[in-house]
């Protein structure tokens, strides 16, 4: 348990950042679509 609490840090920041770039990815994707 306590490598779990030592990690969730970690595992938060790289969990953000994959989140962020799955909205960047979506929000391209909406503009490519709208374009077209």
């Amino acid at each position: 348990m306590k490598a779990y609490l030592t990690l969730r840090p970690a595992t938060l920041l790289t969990g953000y950042v994959d989140y962020t770039i799955l909205i960047a990815i979506w929000y391209n994707n909406e503009s490519a679509a709208k374009n077209s």
